[in-house]
């Protein structure tokens, strides 16, 4: 199959070509008592789209193809939230919030971490959402599998001697790291390092703070800008660099080799990676019996009805 990819700067949107009333909104799919129009189902699957790699919209085989992995979701979904509100499992607003801000550590400042989602085609809600979504699901799915049985020493020890190649540090840089939108900042912070070589302080008469990081360690695919940074030697400051989240300054302070851990180390992680695939085995054969049991209607031709059009 092809892959496909929405050029930046598309517009996506769905159209509706139903009896050839533009207005109308009808159910397109039922579960249980829940109900979709087309115009709601439309919005999801635009969600989904701008998560994937798409650039050829007259071929159809791929929309339909996201259309009925979108009604496996929007089923998923409808059967963890029933069962969580019928067992009292929520996300609250603290765990939700600690979820987020680790999410947010693996960039180096607020400006990036909102290209990040403008490059992404979504909002901070949207993203918040889908954020608890999934720490729901991992609740739920925890919750179900919690008759798994526990894993043993042997076992994990097995994992361990198997999986080798898991349990590795990546090798890691420390960076000070100075960025902006525009180069004209970056060009005037690298012009002045000839005289000043404190690349912090240097930057501070051109950037604001908010983009200047304080020395953080970055390991390898994280950022690509950093991924290049791995290339410095120590006290090395790098030329101007450019992004797609604008231009930037890195001086590399300095380096930690890769390393294997030792099973002590990573006996804990092991110990909820074999936990986690027993739970999963559980969740996957209730999500079975739970499927089962369910009145689901779908509007087949509506929903094929539902196009995909794009706009320069």
């Amino acid at each position: 199959m092809k892959k496909f990819l929405f050029p930046l700067g598309i517009y996506i949107s769905f159209l509706c070509l139903l009896s050839g009333c533009p207005f109308q909104d009808p159910v397109v799919l039922q579960i249980n008592s829940q109900k979709w129009t087309s115009r709601q189902f439309a919005r999801h699957l635009a969600r989904k789209v701008r998560t994937l790699s798409i650039n050829d919209t007259q071929n159809d085989l791929p929309i339909e193809e996201l259309k009925e992995q979108l009604i496996t979701d929007l089923l998923m979904e409808y059967l963890l939230h029933e069962w969580g509100k019928a067992h009292s499992i929520f996300v609250s607003e603290a765990e939700l919030q600690q979820a987020i801000e680790k999410i947010k550590k693996n960039y180096p400042s607020k400006d990036v971490f909102e290209l990040y989602l403008k490059r992404k085609k979504t909002n901070k809600e949207e993203w918040k959402r889908h954020i608890k979504n999934n720490l729901l699901n991992k609740k739920v799915m925890q919750k179900i599998g919690s008759d798994a049985k526990k894993p043993e020493l042997k076992e994990m020890q097995e994992y361990y001697e198997n999986n080798l190649n898991l349990f590795k540090k990546k090798e890691r840089i420390l960076i000070h790291h100075v960025f902006h939108k525009k180069k004209e900042p970056i060009t005037k912070v690298q012009q002045s390092l000839k005289q000043n070589k404190d690349l912090i302080s240097t930057a501070r008469n051109f950037i604001e703070n908010s983009q200047i990081t304080q020395a953080q360690w970055v390991e390898r695919g994280i950022l690509q800008i950093f991924d290049k940074a791995f290339k410095l030697k120590i006290n090395q400051v790098s030329p101007v660099w450019t992004s797609p989240y604008g231009y930037h300054i890195i001086q590399l302070l300095d380096k930690r080799p890769s390393r294997q851990l030792a099973f002590e180390t990573v006996k804990t992680q092991i110990y909820q990676a074999l936990l986690t695939q027993r739970q999963k085995a559980l969740f996957a054969k209730w999500l079975d019996t739970q499927s089962k049991k369910i009145n689901i209607l779908k509007n087949e031709e509506a929903i094929k009805k539902i196009k995909i059009r794009t706009l320069l």
